[in-house]
């Protein structure tokens, strides 16, 4: 038989009874949920790697990048989708740490600045598709991921960095175009880091 809960403090299943068990249960599943962080510590999780940057296959060494948009780039963009990821104190805590490298290499993986040349550099029409949605995905604020700017808000990007990084890949899209045509712009050198 179940006994009814008193509201009387000091009865057999009174209020003060209860407020203990209460409290060794939550003891007991603070522990419990430390004890699982600090073992998801031992396991293995995906590299986080930066591997070497070769200056000829960057995005500046094949595309002309004026210096604004070059540090725009690089401020915004690089950390997630170029081999010079900044990896942030927390990326080396478990389970954190999985899902920071999981994004990383799928950002590398979808674009990597620092292997434009034999990524979506390698083929003028998917590098113009690339600009297109790079351009198209920034002016809907899907990139940087909101998730990223939350935690680094020097990735939040003004109206006028946005219109400034969308007449960039305009200008790119149509040098490429220009290129594909046999136009002036083929012969046009390319300028390393927008100098």
């Amino acid at each position: 038989m179940v006994r009814p809960m008193s509201f009387r403090k000091n009865e057999p299943g009174g209020l003060r009874e209860n407020r203990g068990r209460r409290k060794a249960w939550v003891r007991a599943s603070s522990l419990l949920a430390a004890l699982c962080v600090v073992t998801l510590q031992f396991l293995p999780g995906p590299p986080k790697t930066n591997p070497p940057v070769v200056p000829e296959r960057t995005i500046e060494a094949n595309l002309p990048v004026p210096a604004p948009v070059s540090s725009l780039l690089h401020r915004v963009c690089a950390n997630c989708h170029s081999n010079e990821t900044r990896w942030p104190w927390y990326a080396r805590i478990a389970p954190v740490s999985w899902a920071i490298a999981n994004d990383v290499n799928s950002a590398r993986r979808v674009m990597n600045l620092s292997e434009w040349s034999s990524g979506p550099g390698a083929n003028r029409t998917k590098a113009i598709s690339w600009l297109t949605m790079a351009c198209a995905d920034v002016e809907a604020d899907l990139m940087p991921l909101p998730r990223y700017r939350l935690l680094h808000p020097e990735a939040r990007l003004t109206d006028q960095e946005k219109e400034m990084l969308c007449e960039w890949t305009r200008t790119a899209i149509a040098g490429l175009a220009d290129q594909g045509r046999g136009g002036a712009a083929a012969s046009a050198p390319r300028t390393p880091r927008g100098e």
